[in-house]
């Protein structure tokens, strides 16, 4: 068992109410968020929402945000939500697919700053400069999504699940989203430095 699964194990068997457990867990995130080295270089503070809203005289009401991220140097915010549930999930491609309606036309059309995970953790504000980062014609974040959802070859009826290799051959559950995240990271500062450079004249 790794430090992080006694961790939620702790949780789990010692809070008496859901939103006990769920506290214990936005605070754990949020202390990540923090002190990890990436995202300490990303967030120059993370509050929880109730702490946020309280400072910037927003509503402290449930919206579905558990913790608001400011990031350095912009100063944008970053909204997050984090939940503790089951101790076993599975990214679905149904998951990934986020879609928004248009306000003018009122049909669905996806969403690229949104990314539903899996129906427990929604990664919302994604900046949209982060699909910029083209691999082989396509973003390196759609990469990503694609490769880690659950699929079944139609053919052979063979299950790829990227849970399983993450919970099983790696023995980090949680290896996917952190994965995203950091494919996120590398996106934008890669792209920082490609637009930072003099532009190539040809004479």
């Amino acid at each position: 068992m790794t430090p992080l699964q006694e961790i939620l194990t702790a949780y789990r068997a010692t809070s008496q109410t859901a939103r006990e457990k769920g506290t214990y867990f936005e605070e754990l995130i949020r202390t990540y968020f923090k002190f990890e080295a990436s995202y300490a270089e990303l967030y120059s503070d993370v509050w929880l929402y109730a702490d946020w809203a309280a400072v910037h005289g927003a509503s402290a009401k449930d919206t579905g945000i558990d913790l608001v991220a400011k990031t350095a140097g912009t100063d944008e915010f970053h909204a997050i939500q984090c939940k503790c549930y089951a101790e076993s999930y599975r990214v679905r491609k149904a998951d990934i697919d986020s879609k928004t309606k248009d306000p003018e036309s009122g049909k669905s059309v996806s969403d690229k700053s949104t990314v539903i995970f899996n129906e427990r953790i929604t990664l919302r504000n994604i900046p949209l400069a982060a699909y910029h980062y083209i691999v082989n014609g396509k973003p390196a974040l759609e990469w990503v999504m694609e490769r880690q959802a659950v699929t079944t070859d139609k053919a052979s009826g063979i299950l790829n699940d990227a849970n399983l290799y993450a919970s099983e051959t790696i023995g980090d559950p949680k290896y996917p989203l952190e994965l995203f995240l950091r494919v996120t990271t590398v996106s934008l500062e890669t792209m920082k430095i490609v637009n930072s450079l003099p532009k190539l004249e040809i004479g």
